[in-house]
């Protein structure tokens, strides 16, 4: 039988070496021969015409940011705004912003962003960040890492402290939820609201437990796995590119644990903040979001006719937000460029 401190020593070892955010990789043998061989075959696989059109996209959309002119709701109301977290960066500035506008326009009420630093935002980014979204709130890199210091200490918690400098997915939940705050629905930056978002609205005013659907699973470990750990059946295809979640109600002792446990058992997967996210929605009777309203993966007939509440452009359906899909919501919603 494994003992504690072996689970941990394991799982330890398990966490790659942090890398430089967002730099480009020294030029070894290896990267060489991913860019000369491995990158041209992946790009004609997925189309490099479609990859192309993407890329050119996000220069524009990075391009136009600065002149955009986002409105107000056009319905007067007496709700509060929603309430929407997401981390964010430098790399990120113009899909916090439409992410925030098209969720205020589809559901035609006040959006209050929370945007957590990733560790790249600038002081002129936070300008821009401030100019576009009046209503947002920075969490900036100092501030998160008093929080952690003081909530998620890494004599305590040394498996989630160790996977943030290497894993970025991993602070959507130790970042984001260790702010004051309960009920707190957490977002991708790479979504899209279209219509209103009913059913997702529904379970924020519960409030309850929700998550997106996957076009298939992706846990990176064995769903067994995850079941013997959260005590109960999990959901097979969670997607936690949306997740309302009781802050407050987490319990940062288990989450490690199950950190631990996967990390050891079946070594790093890229997917392991989904993993563990799965365990918790599980252990919350979560209800899943509607996947032909909250659509992940969107196919080109579903991404141009854009009638359905919310798109999650995950890996290659990405190029279509660039190319078209932001220009597409900016036109219904009345922005001006």
């Amino acid at each position: 039988m494994n003992s504690p401190s072996s689970l941990q020593q394991r799982a330890l070892a398990a966490i790659p070496a942090p890398a430089p955010q967002y730099r480009k990789p020294p030029l070894t043998l290896g990267r060489l021969y991913y860019l000369i061989y491995h990158a041209p075959k992946a790009a004609l696989q997925k189309g490099p015409r479609k990859i192309v059109r993407g890329w050119f996209g996000k220069r524009r959309l990075a391009q136009a940011l600065p002149e955009i002119k986002f409105p107000t709701p056009s319905k007067p109301s007496d709700e509060k705004p929603i309430s929407i977290h997401v981390l964010s960066g430098a790399r990120y500035l113009a899909e916090a912003c439409l992410l925030t506008h098209s969720l205020a326009h589809a559901a035609n009420r006040p959006v209050a962003p929370s945007l957590y630093d990733d560790g790249t935002l600038t002081a002129d980014d936070c300008n821009l960040l401030r100019d576009k979204l009046p209503n947002a709130t920075l969490l900036l890199r100092a501030e998160i890492e008093q929080r952690l210091a003081e909530s998620l200490p890494e004599s305590r918690f040394p498996c989630l402290r160790r996977l943030r400098p290497t894993y970025p997915h991993i602070r959507k939940l130790t970042d984001i939820h260790l702010f004051p705050g309960n009920w707190k629905l957490v977002s991708d930056a790479d979504i899209l609201f279209f219509t209103s978002p009913n059913e997702l609205l529904e379970h924020l005013s519960a409030p309850r437990a929700c998550h997106m659907v996957d076009i298939a699973p992706a846990y990176g470990v064995p769903q067994a796995s995850l079941e013997a750990l959260a005590g109960r059946s999990v959901h097979p295809k969670i997607n936690v590119g949306l997740c309302h979640l009781p802050s407050q109600q987490l319990d940062w002792e288990f989450i490690e644990y199950c950190a631990v446990t996967l990390l050891a058992t079946h070594g790093f997967s890229y997917y392991l903040e989904q993993a563990l996210s799965a365990i918790i929605l599980a252990r919350l009777d979560a209800a899943p979001l509607n996947p032909t309203d909250y659509v992940v993966y969107p196919n080109l007939a579903v991404a141009r006719q854009a009638t359905v509440p919310a798109m999650h452009y995950v890996d290659d359906s990405r190029a279509y937000y660039y190319d078209f899909a932001w220009k597409q919501m900016l036109a219904r919603s009345g922005a001006k460029r």
